[in-house]
């Protein structure tokens, strides 16, 4: 809309009594000393004069995809390929990556490899070793291999997931 004050009720109430009365919109405009411009929008608009527009492009992800994004990574610790194709998002994997780090309570962390030793695995290695301390003949009938696992699927090592920074780390 332009510039001026808003019509008021009667000013609107006015403009559609002249009109009705068969006034040009020129005419209507020097009775009650608005511009031709205001009138013209106010008979073109009718109902809609002084509703705004919405703006840009409309949203894709709304704010209840979004909560079933964050879900589908709290729960099920899932990527964002996963979560695209099991949500059915209509949006790419980059902007499920976008929503996810706009949260600010995930961070994109490479999972552990492996699960961290606890006391008990300390304490049955410390007794391993030393009660096997004293060997000096045995140690030669035990066999040590260089042994590799080998993966036809695919890499093993580089798995990342969102971790939620409120929760411990996994």
């Amino acid at each position: 809309m332009g510039r001026g004050k808003p019509l008021s009720d009667s000013e609107k109430g006015q403009i559609i009594a002249l009109k009705d009365m068969g006034l040009s919109n020129r005419k209507i405009a020097g009775k009650i000393q608005r511009s031709l411009n205001c009138i013209n929008n106010y008979i073109k608009l009718g109902n809609e004069y002084g509703s705004k527009k919405s703006t840009g492009r409309p949203k894709k992800i709304y704010r209840r995809d979004k909560g079933k994004i964050f879900q589908e990574t709290g729960i099920n610790k899932l990527n964002a390929p996963q979560i695209r194709t099991k949500l059915r998002l209509p949006v790419g994997v980059r902007r499920v990556q976008q929503v996810l780090r706009s949260s600010g309570t995930l961070r994109y962390t490479k999972r552990m490899k492996k699960p961290p030793l606890t006391t008990v695995h300390k304490d049955e290695r410390l007794k391993f070793a030393e009660s096997h301390m004293a060997w000096m003949e045995e140690w030669k009938t035990v066999i040590f291999s260089a042994e590799k696992k080998f993966n036809l699927d695919g890499p093993e090592g580089f798995q990342y997931y969102w971790h939620d920074l409120r929760d411990q780390k996994d």
